[in-house]
């Protein structure tokens, strides 16, 4: 997880004591802004840092304001069979992808992708550490880089870069009775 200004961490507190007690055996958050930058952005790009600051093979990676309701052991199941990252679709797709991303950076992305994707939602992550992940983490630091500002346009462009294999799961699993997603609760400048 990682949480930057007084929200951040309060919302963090409270998402590691739910993973605790649904299934969790470690936590680590990063807390630490290094850049000089607003807390929004030192998020994101610790997001796309994660595999270097961390040493976990399997991670979940969640967002501060999301609360473990349910078992989480099947994103870590499915991890084992051989799938590098396990997350769910976002709810804006279609006209509404990328609905909260610069215009620049939208269309360039849809640009450079050539087709209307499937928007993916990264605030809640199970993710295996192998190769492709580390290819995959590299390439979406560097996508996040060119815009600074959100990282799911970004993380699309990394993943036609360095394709994945990816499992999806349903709401369930981001904002629904097994992980819940309080989105934005912890926002601040």
């Amino acid at each position: 997880m990682v949480a930057f200004g007084y929200k951040a961490v309060s919302e963090a507190l409270d998402c590691v004591a739910t993973a605790l007690e649904h299934g969790a055996d470690q936590t680590h958050v990063i807390t630490r802004n290094y850049g000089g930058v607003s807390n929004k952005q030192a998020s994101r790009y610790a997001k796309t840092k994660l595999l270097e600051w961390t040493d976990f093979n399997d991670m979940l990676y969640l967002d501060a304001d999301t609360r473990v309701t349910g078992d989480i052991s099947t994103g870590f199941d499915i991890l084992a069979d051989g799938w590098d990252i396990v997350l769910t679709p976002s709810d804006h797709q279609g006209e509404d992808v990328f609905w909260h991303v610069g215009q620049t950076e939208k269309d360039n992305t849809l640009l450079e992708l050539g087709y209307i994707p499937l928007q993916l939602q990264a605030g809640v992550m199970f993710i295996r550490r192998n190769e492709r992940t580390k290819a995959f983490f590299h390439a979406w630091f560097d996508e996040y880089c060119r815009y600074g500002d959100e990282d799911q346009a970004a993380f699309l462009r990394a993943l036609n870069r360095v394709p994945l294999k990816i499992w999806l799961l349903g709401k369930p699993w981001n904002g629904g009775p097994v992980i819940q997603h309080r989105f934005g609760a912890f926002r601040e400048n």
